[in-house]
């Protein structure tokens, strides 16, 4: 694919014009920016599903008007290994990935496993949740060191914050565990990163940007609405 030369003041420009005026998915997925965006993650792990959907669910959530942080978008793909980052931060107004990481998945999602298999949002599942989510502010240190809470905006996710469903960091997310170990521990839901990486991690994405966890889960991907309503 011919690589795509595009100044970060022109990507900006067309940043804003295609999502003022792509009002369909098909136009969304058609627009410059994504187009230039799809192409950049393409050399990541992210697979194009994953893609998609992130930015199907970034656009959702700026029509609903929960955004207050429109250049950050993270991307989580439970599709990929714990082994493998997963985890991908991006700037969405210039197309730079900022950061990647390997990050946890909960315990009866894949336990013990480099997988994950299950998703839930009943409390006590101690399993992942897919979809939207958005992050609050205020960082605080609390009993998983430190630590942001995040809301989901969808049925799959909605009660993220009644389950204490944050950022944090774990010793069992750390690169020195992984080449232990081979994979990832697991939290209870939460998505855990390596405590040497929380403190960037979290200072990209505090203030009310979209995170995105993706699985290749039927029921999800059936009752999500994300793909009509954008």
């Amino acid at each position: 694919m011919r690589k795509l030369l595009i100044s970060s003041i022109a990507f900006a420009a067309l940043l804003s014009s295609s999502f003022a005026f792509a009002q369909t998915l098909p136009q969304l997925l058609e627009s410059p920016n994504y187009l230039q965006l799809s192409y950049n993650l393409s050399h990541t792990n992210l697979s194009p599903e994953a893609i998609k959907m992130a930015f199907a669910g970034y656009h959702w959530a700026i029509k609903k008007h929960k955004v207050k942080k429109r250049d950050i978008l993270t991307i989580i793909d439970f599709s990929l290994s714990s082994a493998m980052d997963r985890l991908y931060v991006i700037n969405v107004k210039t197309g730079a990935v900022l950061m990647s990481a390997p990050v946890t998945h909960g315990l009866h999602s894949g336990a013990n496993s480099p997988w994950a298999k299950n998703f839930s949002n009943s409390p006590n599942s101690l399993e992942s949740s897919l979809g939207v989510y958005i992050t609050e502010n205020n960082p605080y240190t609390g009993q998983f060191g430190y630590s942001l809470r995040i809301a989901g905006l969808e049925s799959s996710n909605s009660n993220a914050e009644a389950r204490a469903i944050i950022v944090h960091s774990a010793n069992y997310a750390s690169r020195s565990f992984l080449k232990y170990n081979g994979f990832l521990g697991n939290s209870y839901g939460c998505f855990a990163v390596d405590p040497a990486l929380v403190h960037q991690l979290i200072a990209y994405i505090e203030g009310g940007s979209v995170l995105y966890a993706y699985a290749n889960s039927k029921q999800y991907l059936t009752s999500t609405h994300i793909l009509t309503a954008v």
